[in-house]
């Protein structure tokens, strides 16, 4: 009707607006037109109507100002498995034998309800081979109804769009939207107009899409020629590029090879393959599992002739990984190049002679270890991104690196014969990350310190280097320093002017001694990282005046001793690593870590005990004190500790816990293995009614489990392994959902308490090696969880009949 007279339409819904509260329900709109002759506003429609409009077009809706819009997603596996199951059987589940094929299409449809209907309706009947068979086919040739459903979108697409969406399914699918965009003309556009057609899917930049969509354009690539995948514009399958190359199938159509050595046989690369070819655009060779890991050893390369050749005139993007010629053709152009990347090759110099790169953004050459030359870089003025990292024969840095006024990024990491770098790097005005890790530099030039963009600055393992000039405080924009494990740096520079932008410092593995009070100065620093200081003894007291400090690590510090007094408040302070260290005590001031959530004290076996102002740490959820084998008491909790959820004191010589205990009211898991002075717990332990794990193994002087005087509904989880406790209290009971009872070579234990049976949810009862056990008890009621129950080891003489009440027992041992 809206074909025929869509004004018509329009004038009748006029007449009615005063009137009419009105449901209208505008199915399958592909046109702003059509919205504005249906709804053209609000003023059309009476009080209280409601107008839903479904539509593939997210832009055609945004356009029309709707007010509210919902993205149908796709079935869930409950929904699919029963939309299959009305079409394909007349029922809401599969019939039994039928129960892993349905599982099969639901796997391949991914919640697309018109293929579950479509195939459901298809598979209606069939034997269980005709399902079988229907897969494998479907699997080559996709179903032509849902395709060409499917396919209604593609078609409303125009020329441009088109080829774009042709170019991210069988190239780009998962890839980043921004590598997209720089690789494909016209891409930002392109991919904004898919997404909105529900096309592809934007996961925050990685593009995705259904399966069922890929398929579909595939097949878009394969129509006109089924047979003949040479006359394809895009080839992606090992199989179809092995039998284009090896009967020198190609043609000026192929504009795209996309080839996985994962997953393809040998195949032979020759001039004459790749002859007609012309118009080549899109060239990768690559390992999706790892050109390193392949088959557990370094991947074999392809091996090609020194005279080899392909064409290189319309080329945006060469990847090639394990290139294995010394270098690109003589006939190479590049002249539209935008990214090459050679990783892992046998490259020695790009190419003979000079050869002018204007588009060439990125250029990655990192693995390749018998690259001795950068070529000339000023032929290459748009470059943004150079990475030669691991280029081991490389020693130097050419002067010419300083007209990439565009460079982001430089790595120059492993490159273990570079000794310095070039005075011309002071040019590079863009440039944010420089990676120069284990190269053999003394010192950095002070040219680095005009690097006035600089945002990452990574400089670990360079052995050499033994400190950093204090010029490094005019790298304004700098956010983030790694110095890590420079074994002969001695000293972190005084700062002299605030450097307002530094995030994250890491000086773990280093020599220094100690870090000088102007680290103040470093006041938006959030993560702080020293471990392995092996040398470092203390920290200034400026450090509580680090405001936004999330992190701060000292684990393994060996000659660690003091932690400073807290002398304000320090709000931001998340997680304190003192692991290693040797540290006796804590300063009562840690109170002023007021939102600390993580306290590591592992090993810090000089540590005898905390301060009682531990308690005022309100926002601490986890404290590990295991295996600080000097630590004799806990302190009082004076005052309610509610987030603390996670207590580990294993491996200490703490005698007993205070019955303050109880104020640790959200405690999930209190960890107390191999404490081997402790003889009990007190009886407040019920009062932790959040408590799911409670570890007790190795406390071989624990004599006694304490009265459980109220339930403990959370609990799960007990392990008396290896105590001497000689029985467990008949109010054990009221640990009503306890699953899992360790009891292991508790060799003083001679019974169960007969109460055992009322643990309804106890799974699993474990009492191998109690070797004085003589009696099971009689159980009295049915016990259905229990299915795991090891009486290896123990001194029983006979099981009681009433062991056919536990029901679902799977294992007895």
């Amino acid at each position: 009707m809206l074909e025929k007279d869509p004004k018509t339409t329009q004038v009748d819904l006029n007449y009615n607006k005063n009137f009419l509260m009105v449901l209208l329900i505008l199915d399958d709109v592909d046109n702003l037109e059509q919205l504005e002759f249906l709804a053209g506003g609000h003023s059309w429609f009476g009080p209280g109507s409601r107008i839903i409009i479904t539509s593939r077009d997210q832009h055609c809706l945004n356009v029309h100002g709707v007010d509210a819009s919902y993205k149908v997603e796709a079935l869930n596996y409950k929904a699919s498995i029963q939309l299959l199951c009305q079409h394909a059987f007349k029922q809401n589940i599969p019939q039994s034998d039928y129960v892993d094929l349905s599982n099969h299409v639901v796997n391949y449809v991914k919640g697309l309800p018109l293929a579950l209907e479509v195939l459901g309706s298809f598979l209606f009947g069939k034997s269980v081979p005709e399902w079988e068979n229907a897969l494998q086919k479907l699997k080559e040739n996709p179903n032509i109804k849902v395709q060409n459903v499917l396919k209604i979108s593609f078609d409303g697409l125009d020329k441009k769009e088109q080829e774009i969406f042709l170019d991210i399914v069988c190239c780009f699918k998962g890839w980043n939207k921004n590598d997209v965009t720089r690789l494909v003309k016209h891409a930002e556009i392109g991919i904004r107009v898919l997404s909105d057609k529900c096309l592809i899917t934007l996961c925050g930049n990685t593009i995705t899409m259904h399966d069922l969509v890929e398929e579909m354009g595939r097949e878009i690539v394969r129509h006109k020629h089924p047979e003949e995948p040479g006359k394809w514009s895009r080839l992606w399958d090992p199989k179809d590029i092995s039998l284009v190359l090896r009967k020198k199938m190609g043609t000026k159509a192929v504009e795209a090879i996309f080839l996985d050595m994962c997953t393809s046989r040998e195949i032979s690369f020759t001039t004459e393959a790749f002859k007609r070819m012309g118009r080549l655009r899109l060239f990768k060779i690559y390992w999706s599992c790892g050109f390193l890991n392949y088959m557990g050893k370094r991947c074999q390369k392809l091996l090609l002739s020194e005279d080899f050749e392909f064409p290189s005139d319309y080329l945006r993007y060469l990847h090639w990984e394990g290139y294995s010629l010394k270098s690109l053709p003589s006939n190479f152009d590049g002249e539209n190049l935008i990214e090459l990347n050679l990783q892992h090759s046998n490259i020695e110099h790009l190419w003979q002679g000079k050869k002018y790169l204007e588009e060439l953004k990125i250029l990655n050459l990192s693995g390749s270890q018998q690259l001795n030359e950068i070529p000339h870089l000023s032929n290459m003025p748009n470059l943004e991104q150079l990475d030669v990292e691991g280029c081991r024969s490389l020693d130097n840095v050419d002067s010419s690196i300083g007209f990439l006024k565009k460079l982001t990024l430089l790595n120059l990491g492993r490159c273990q014969k570079i000794r310095s770098l070039p005075s011309t790097i002071q040019n590079l005005v863009s440039l944010k990350s420089l990676y120069i890790d284990e190269t053999v530099i003394e010192k950095l030039p002070s040219s680095i310190y005009h690097l006035t963009s600089l945002q990452l600055l990574s400089i670990n393992e360079c052995k050499n280097l033994r400190s950093l000039s204090s010029s490094i405080c005019r790298l304004k924009y700098l956010e983030k320093l790694y110095l890590s494990d420079i074994s002969n740096f001695e000293t972190f520079p005084e700062i002299m002017e605030v450097m307002e932008c530094l995030k994250a410092l890491d000086l773990s593995g280093t020599c220094i001694k100690e870090l000088p009070s102007s680290i103040e100065f470093l006041k938006q620093l959030v993560d702080l990282r020293l471990v392995n200081c092996e040398n470092l003894r203390s920290l200034p007291s400026s450090i509580c005046r680090l405001k936004y400090l999330q992190e701060l690590d000292l684990s393994y510090c060996s000659n660690f001793e003091t932690f400073p007094e807290i002398m304000e408040v320090m709000e931001c302070l998340e997680s304190l690593h003192l692991n290693g260290t040797c540290i006796k005590e804590l300063p009562s001031s840690i109170e002023f870590l007021k939102h600390l959530a993580y306290l590591w004290l592992v090993k810090c076996e000089n540590l005898r005990s905390l301060p009682s102002s531990i308690c005022r740490l309100k926002y601490l959820e986890q404290l590990d004190l295991s295996d600080c084998s000097n630590f004799e008491t806990f302190p009082e909790i004076m005052e309610d500790m509610e987030c603390l959820k996670w207590l580990d004191l294993s491996g200490t010589c703490i005698k007993e816990l205070p019955s303050s205990i109880e104020f640790l009211k959200h405690l999930a898991d209190l960890q107390l293995v191999k404490c081997e002075n402790l003889r009990s717990l007190p009886s407040s332990i019920y009062r932790l009614k959040y408590l799911e794990k409670l570890n007790l193994s190795g406390c071989s002087n624990l004599e006694t489990f304490p009265e459980i005087m109220e339930d403990m509904e959370c609990l799960k989880w007990l392990d008396l392994s290896g105590t001497c406790i000689k029985e467990l209290t008949s109010s054990i009971e009221f640990l009503k959902h306890l699953a899992d009872l360790q009891l292991v070579k508790c060799e003083n234990l001679r019974s169960l308490p007969s109460s055992i049976y009322r643990l309804k949810y106890l799974e699993k009862l474990n009492l191998s090696g109690c070797s004085n056990l003589e009696t099971f008890p009689e159980i009295m009621e049915d016990m259905e969880c229990l299915k795991w129950l090891d009486l290896s080891g123990t001194c029983i003489k006979e099981l009681p009949s009433s062991i056919e009440f536990l029901k679902h027992l799977a294992s007895l041992r």
